[in-house]
């Protein structure tokens, strides 16, 4: 599992809910900045390391959504599978609904896979679960094209 924490210099950055009390940096304490800097998580759970796949799941908190973290997390993510793990694929789903995630997955190289009908309960009816995957010889090409090649 890898935590989110945002850098100081785009602390900026967060949307603060109206009943919380923003304290001037001069002001805050090192657990009100762990507090205020903290984004989410994201992990690759490897079930059956004999297939080299994992699955992988991030969650951003609202108030960071809009600044391109969940990108920048989940290639990090990708890129540490197949690069420091040897992974075969990386597999994920998300709720059809979702439409940022999907910009997010197909930004990073994450392909659809098919669709299971009527899988969530979510604000008063079902949404479908959208799987995606890529595979490491499609992360391997992508990274070729995108010119970061390891030397």
């Amino acid at each position: 599992m890898v935590i989110v924490e945002v850098k100081q210099e785009y602390a900026g950055l967060r949307k603060w809910d109206e009943w919380e009390v923003k304290k001037a940096d001069s002001e805050k304490t090192p657990a009100d900045w762990d507090r205020e800097l903290f984004a989410g998580f994201a992990s690759l759970h490897v079930q059956f390391p004999k297939n080299r796949e994992a699955t992988f799941g991030v969650s951003i908190l609202t108030q960071w959504w809009n600044n391109g973290f969940g990108t920048e997390v989940t290639d990090w993510v990708v890129q540490h599978g197949f690069e420091q793990l040897n992974l075969h694929r990386i597999s994920l789903s998300y709720w059809a609904s979702n439409a940022a995630a999907r910009t997010v997955y197909e930004r990073c190289g994450f392909v659809h896979e098919g669709q299971k009908r009527k899988t969530f309960w979510l604000d008063g009816g079902w949404d479908d679960e959208v799987i995606m995957g890529i595979l490491d010889e499609d992360y391997w090409k992508r990274k070729k094209q995108l010119g970061n090649e390891p030397k």
